[in-house]
């Protein structure tokens, strides 16, 4: 890791979440590594004008964690944003409402209370992986919508029509990438370091 990162990563408070961050940027510098062919170490990881990540002459790519998972999305051909999230108790339709749009917020709100921390999330996740794209942060929610429709899961983001893979975890987890234009296939691999 950079000095950088092991400055952050002594700061955390509880050493299970250091390991975890530790274990996801080793993830995030060997598979950047394999794509620009030079050492893990030899990645140099800066940030764009907005804030995201970014690799000179590399692929484009998000990270995230949560809990004991984390989601790595690396593209050479555009923009793309991950998002994976561990379910936790909240007032689900307290935040759908303040950061949904109306009729996500009624979706949700119509659903048995059982089903509604799944819906939460599975919303939560494709829109912060999207404002992740866009590297504004979750002021730019409530938008996009989301819609679910016979090609899928999308977000439409000012008459644009965003492609979304949501992720396949384990119960009690979420996570979706998203990119704007065209669908695109998502593999997943599973990582242990």
């Amino acid at each position: 890791m950079s000095d950088k990162e092991t400055r952050r990563a002594d700061g955390y408070s509880y050493p299970e979440d250091r390991r975890r961050f530790v274990i996801a940027r080793a993830m995030l510098r060997s598979v950047l590594a394999d794509h620009l062919g030079v050492a893990p170490a030899e990645v140099e990881i800066t940030r764009d004008e907005s804030g995201r990540p970014r690799v000179d002459g590399g692929p484009d790519f998000n990270l995230s964690h949560s809990g004991e998972l984390a989601a790595l999305v690396v593209s050479g051909d555009r923009r793309v944003g991950a998002d994976v999230e561990r379910h936790r108790e909240l007032d689900y339709l307290g935040m759908a409402e303040r950061v949904f749009l109306p009729g996500e917020h009624a979706l949700i709100a119509a659903l048995p209370e059982a089903e509604r921390s799944v819906a939460f999330f599975r919303y939560w996740t494709c829109k912060e992986a999207c404002v992740k794209v866009l590297g504004e942060g979750l002021s730019a929610l409530p938008g996009p919508e989301l819609v679910f429709d016979t090609a899928g899961a999308a977000l439409m983001r000012d008459g644009e029509r965003w492609s979304v893979g949501e992720l396949v975890l384990p119960e009690g987890y979420s996570g979706a990438v998203v990119s704007p234009g065209r669908p695109f296939r998502v593999v997943q691999r599973n990582w242990s370091g």
